[in-house]
């Protein structure tokens, strides 16, 4: 399996014309009739040859070493792309990481080989849960998440689920995660003008007026629905992202800032926010000027967990307060 896969992996780029066929160990024949100048006839070796190393039955980490390279390499190779379509279909549908490495062979197949995938935004939706954002394909996803729902022709239906579902992943998200899924709202917002509803959500009858203030907010945005035309998401809101710019973390708190001011800024660079770690937002804190030294404590107290003698006057923590430590 892997001495095949080294050999054809090696053949990284498609020729695009006869022109681009090279010599490919041996001299060309000067004869254009030969079958090795057939642009058609090379494509469709290379194309039996990575069907008899799919029949192998690879295993898990085999069929991930197939999928990363399947765009980029192996696809362009098929001269009929349908003997794929079941490998990339089979592979998205296993969940996990499987069905993230498979994104870019699926979506490849249905852009530039017209597959017909119907099932290809819920079953993409289906991917959003807690794990994916503190996976290590995480920025590989975002990336293709966000060419996936490029096109200002999609239902804001449909976007709306995305942004909601996101936005709530982001309650239990790492820091480094959430600075990129901010920025990419923002852009979702501005591509898709249906979805801004969603920022500032206004009760518009005397009625909805009266159930909130008798009842409070219910969000209407079904978590559970695994459709995103059915998940009323556009009827809700981002509270989402108010509750992020109090977060823990000064650049959460400081990125989640910008759905609540006006959208002047055209477009962010998301190549600016993927490939943050926990580890290098804590550096870029550290590395900062401070301008104003932070207020400190002037008294030291005398006891942490412990209750202050009485007689002293001092009064105890709140730590104390909340826990009893003996």
């Amino acid at each position: 399996m892997w001495n095949v896969f080294d050999m054809l992996s090696y053949f990284d780029e498609a020729p695009s014309s006869t022109e681009n066929l090279g010599s490919l160990y041996i001299d060309l024949p000067k004869k254009k009739s030969q079958v090795i100048l057939s642009l058609h006839q090379q494509k469709k070796q290379c194309q039996s040859a990575w069907i008899a190393l799919l029949r192998l039955n690879p295993d898990r980490q085999q069929r991930k070493q197939l999928l990363e390279i399947t765009a980029e390499l192996i696809a362009p190779w098929f001269v009929e792309p349908a003997l794929l379509m079941d490998f990339l279909t089979d592979s998205y549908n296993a969940g996990g990481s499987l069905s993230l490495l498979a994104l870019s062979g699926v979506f490849y197949l249905i852009q530039n080989r017209n597959l017909d995938y119907p099932s290809f935004y819920p079953k993409l939706y289906s991917l959003l849960d807690a794990d994916i954002l503190h996976s290590k394909h995480r920025s590989r996803f975002l990336r293709l998440l966000d060419t996936f729902l490029a096109s200002t022709h999609l239902p804001a239906m449909l976007v709306a689920s995305f942004i909601k579902r996101l936005a709530r992943l982001c309650l239990n998200a790492p820091p480094s995660a959430i600075v990129a899924i901010i920025p990419w709202i923002y852009n979702l917002l501005k591509k898709h003008p249906l979805c801004t509803f969603m920022i500032h959500r206004v009760p518009r009858t005397s009625e909805a007026k009266a159930a909130i203030e008798n009842e409070g907010f219910k969000d209407p945005f079904n978590e559970e629905e695994m459709d995103p035309m059915q998940t009323q998401a556009i009827d809700s809101c981002l509270w989402e992202v108010v509750q992020l710019q109090s977060h823990y973390h000064p650049n959460v708190a400081t990125i989640a800032t910008i759905i609540s001011e006006q959208f002047t800024k055209q477009l962010y660079n998301m190549e600016d926010f993927l490939d943050h770690s926990y580890q290098s937002l804590v550096d870029a804190e550290l590395s900062k000027s401070v301008k104003k030294p932070p207020a400190v404590e002037f008294m030291i107290p005398k006891r942490v967990f412990l209750p202050n003698d009485p007689a002293s006057g001092v009064e105890d923590n709140l730590l104390v307060k909340l826990w009893d430590f003996e």
